[in-house]
């Protein structure tokens, strides 16, 4: 029993990266692409939205990977394996699509402020940009909790609002599980184009860099306020921000080549290098189900309401407010706006930090400026253009910048997609190595007894890792099995050619 609950414990301590990169699957941006979905094919687009989410669990699952093996987030890694021009290269496409996502945030944010407050959108889109000021402000070691919880909060009120609006709109649940269903609809005309837009708006480059940078401070080696120690860490200065913190891939190898009183076989340390990775990726999967769920409800209450009525040419998310309200009432299409508030203010303060963590990873020393100035040229890169749109061609030009932030972020997706694979696929970055000792057990299912394991979970007790000796060294396998390679590599293939598409086709 202590042991189940000690597992619990040690579980719930890796929770809180995953709400944070799963607000940015639920962002406005979604919103769009899921409204004018549900209102021009009803539920049947479902299946998209889940065939989406699967892939992001992969993905996301490779980022993670990266960052608690290596030490090195995707960005990180980026500048110290590839090129000077092609990290530039890289870089740049990073930048511009952060500026995009960023404004899908702002512009979802100032809808919201408008809808609920009746604030002008100008005046809402220099509101959203204090947030990176309360980020830069209370972003530190000590208090990213804080800003977990916040999130998490913001995601559980998406959530309730949209189960309340499920409950209004009464759907019908037999069509729902249809849209579970493939159709040859999603792959004909426009139906091909939105799926691609699902796609396109639900897996977001910037999360593969934060997902990286953000689990490190849950691995063993880094890890002090945990039942983990690790007997090389550093004394941090707590007024230090994390984010300017310099990481070494190092760090792991020595780590796992130190012993002390603490840590009496090598191989236990690999066994927790692995826990880091299973209980981190419960944590990724958990959230995503959660925004899978959201970005479903949104497509439900839109097929209930419009498609159900014939109104199939609604992307409009003022538009959709305003019939919510009148089919609904005021409080449903409250709960509507609260939601998009929720959601755009959780996603902002999430780009804010990519954008910082972006700038340092690729050009880390060679470009210094204060962390505050940073955030503050990120977010007034995405601001200008909301302002100049939003006050000289209004509310329409705000709905097609939000469409456009959305092809940007598709067509540079590949390009965060493929590093990645690449990187996870390497036994020069992912092996590691580890001195074998005398009077040292190496632990597999031949030698462990109750004595051994009294502090190992079932996961390390079960998992005998495919290990290679050479001399004195045993090398741990931490590349990409078959399957994540084919199944990664079919998803880069297949954003890669959507991408193709959509270029090919605004030009023929």
């Amino acid at each position: 029993m202590n042991s189940k609950v000690s597992q619990i414990k040690r579980l719930l301590s890796f929770f809180g990266p995953g709400f944070l990169i799963a607000v940015g699957y639920v962002d406005p941006g979604n919103w769009a692409t899921d409204l004018s979905a549900g209102s021009q094919f009803g539920y049947r687009m479902i299946f998209v939205i889940l065939l989406s989410n699967i892939m992001a669990v992969h993905i996301q699952y490779l980022s993670l990977k990266l960052g608690v093996v290596t030490n090195l987030d995707l960005a990180q890694a980026c500048k110290r394996f590839f090129p000077f021009w092609i990290n530039i290269i890289l870089y740049i496409l990073c930048e511009i699509a952060i500026m995009a996502m960023d404004l899908a945030e702002i512009i979802g944010t100032a809808i919201a402020l408008n809808l609920l407050f009746k604030l002008p959108i100008p005046y809402g889109i220099l509101l959203t940009g204090l947030d990176v000021f309360v980020v830069m402000a209370f972003w530190k070691r000590k208090t990213r909790y804080i800003f977990e919880l916040f999130i998490i909060l913001l995601m559980s009120a998406v959530s309730l609002c949209f189960l309340i609006l499920v409950f209004y709109s009464k759907p019908v649940f037999i069509d729902i599980l249809k849209g579970f269903i493939p159709s040859s609809v999603l792959v004909m005309n426009e139906g091909l184009f939105l799926s691609l837009g699902i796609i396109g708006a639900t897996v977001m480059p910037h999360n593969l860099y934060l997902h990286s940078h953000l689990v490190k401070f849950r691995a063993p080696y880094n890890n002090t306020s945990s039942s983990y120690y690790s007997p090389l860490e550093e004394k941090k200065n707590d007024e230090k921000e994390i984010l300017d913190e310099v990481y070494d891939s190092n760090r792991v190898d020595t780590w796992l080549q130190t012993f002390s009183e603490n840590e009496n076989s090598v191989s236990k340390k690999i066994f927790k290098l692995r826990e880091a990775i299973k209980f981190t990726t419960v944590d990724s999967t958990f959230c995503l189900s959660i925004a899978f769920f959201i970005n479903s409800f949104i497509l439900i209450v839109s097929s209930a309401n419009f498609y159900a009525r014939g109104l199939n040419d609604v992307a409009d998310i003022k538009d959709a407010y305003n019939l919510l309200n009148s089919y609904l009432g005021l409080f449903a299409a409250t709960l509507f706006a609260i939601a998009l508030l929720a959601s755009g203010q959780s996603s902002t303060i999430t780009g804010t930090l990519a954008g910082t963590i972006v700038m340092e990873g690729f050009l880390g020393s060679t470009f210094k400026l204060p962390c505050w100035l940073r955030r503050i040229v990120t977010r007034f890169l995405a601001i200008v253009p909301a302002m100049c749109v939003s006050i000289f061609m209004g509310e329409t030009g705000i709905n097609q910048l939000l469409v456009l932030s959305q092809v940007i972020l598709s067509m540079q997706l590949p390009f965060a997609i493929w590093p990645l694979i690449y990187f996870t696929s390497s036994k020069l970055i992912m092996n590691k190595k580890e001195f074998t000792n005398n009077n040292s057990t190496t632990l597999n299912e031949n030698t462990v007894d109750n004595s051994t394991v009294e502090n190992l979970t079932e996961i390390e007790v079960n998992h005998n890792p495919n290990n290679v000796e050479e001399n004195n060294f045993v090398v741990h396998d931490f590349t990409n099995n078959l399957y994540l390679v084919i199944s990664t590599c079919l998803f880069g293939l297949l954003m890669t050619g959507l991408n193709m598409y959509l270029v090919i086709s605004q030009f023929i």
